[in-house]
């Protein structure tokens, strides 16, 4: 053991003990650096000895080594200065959320995967009942796509929970019946729906990866099984609502475009259906009101009876331009007009009874028979 160890061992074994002197040990050519690397080692104890009881240092050339040593038998410590606290607090930073994915979006994503894609013009009486998005018809690679953009996801949510599995629209009991001019596979993500009629294809496939699985899986999955051009025409034909039995009703009553339809409702719930020709549920002013709410075209039956028991039929619909049609039977009512009717407002009105919700309805007309 050389002469420095036996000093730090000796230390160590007897804490209490004053420090011994230090001895510095130079050699060759570092003798003339001798009385300055002194004096460094001297500073060294001054200080190592204002740091108080138990404190000593080595010195070795120009390094200067510092232990603490603490009043207890059975340990020697290092201290090791705890860091300053900081003197400004940390904000969180919010997390940039990603916007909802819209139509134009799709199509870089369709682009991006080396697909080429064209815009359809649409003549001006294209837009559909059929979804009250705003719709742009694709020529993606060859296959026809017609896509349905939203203000908001909850608006297109609110929308394509009326698909079905087997590709038509329904909610509850109540549907509108659709003749598709080739096998419907829809499908959804953020503010946009999307549609292809060509069954199983590549285009398919990739909207499928896009936009997750199709929201009609039941609808024929055989390739090829209705192959369609790229042209400006609808991609179906809308038949009549398949709830309502509307006899002898107007040609205006009759021949009204078809929308989705929320069913008929009984607006006194406790009396008997009069018109057991329409079957009624629980609901429908939800469903309506609910759409309307999203600015999307829907169409409800309203029943009621007249005092002296004489039923009274509205039909209310909320038209794709965003105005409120309602149709009124009163031919029943042995003391009312006998005649139906048709209301149109500039927007959409509570769908009740009461004159004063429709008093501001600029367009009122009684229909022939």
């Amino acid at each position: 053991m050389n002469e420095l160890d036996k000093l730090g061992a000796d230390a160590l074994a007897d804490p209490i003990r004053s420090p011994p002197p230090v001895r510095t040990v130079v050699a060759g050519a570092q003798r003339r650096h001798r009385r300055r690397r002194g004096a460094i080692a001297g500073l060294a104890l001054v200080a190592a000895g204002a740091s108080g009881y138990g404190a000593w240092a080595v010195a070795s050339g120009t390094e200067v080594t510092r232990v603490e040593t603490t009043s207890s038998l059975d340990s020697v410590a290092t201290t090791t200065p705890e860091p300053a606290p900081s003197s400004t607090e940390e904000v969180p930073v919010a997390t940039p959320q990603a916007e909802p994915l819209d139509t134009d979006g799709l199509i870089i994503k369709l682009e991006d995967a080396g697909i080429d894609v064209d815009e359809i013009a649409q003549p001006a009486a294209a837009a559909s009942p059929l979804f009250a998005g705003t719709v742009r018809n694709l020529c993606v690679g060859s296959e026809p796509v017609w896509l349905y953009e939203y203000p908001s996801t909850e608006a297109r949510e609110t929308e394509s929970d009326w698909i079905t599995p087997d590709g038509q629209l329904r909610r509850s009991e109540s549907a509108v019946s659709v003749s598709w001019i080739g096998p419907p596979r829809f499908y959804a993500a953020g503010r946009i729906i999307a549609l292809t009629l060509s069954g199983d294809s590549p285009v398919a496939d990739l909207l499928s990866a896009l936009l997750g699985p199709t929201l009609s899986p039941e609808v024929s999955r055989a390739r090829g099984s209705g192959d369609q051009p790229c042209s400006p025409t609808a991609p179906a034909k809308l038949l009549a609502p398949s709830g309502p039995s509307l006899a002898g009703a107007p040609d205006e009553v009759g021949g009204r475009v078809p929308l989705p339809y929320c069913g008929a409702e009984l607006l006194t719930p406790t009396m008997s259906n009069p018109l057991p020709n329409i079957e009624v549920s629980e609901g429908p002013s939800a469903c309506y009101e609910q759409r309307a709410a999203a600015g999307l075209p829907t169409e409800m039956i309203e029943i009621r009876t007249t005092i002296e028991g004489g039923p009274i039929l509205r039909i209310v619909r909320l038209l794709p331009d965003s105005r409120e049609e309602i149709f009124t039977d009163t031919t029943r009512d042995a003391f009312g007009g006998q005649a139906w009717s048709r209301l149109t407002c500039a927007s959409h009105r509570p769908t009740r009874f009461t004159n004063d919700n429709f008093s501001d309805c600029g367009s009122f007309e009684i229909l022939d028979p």
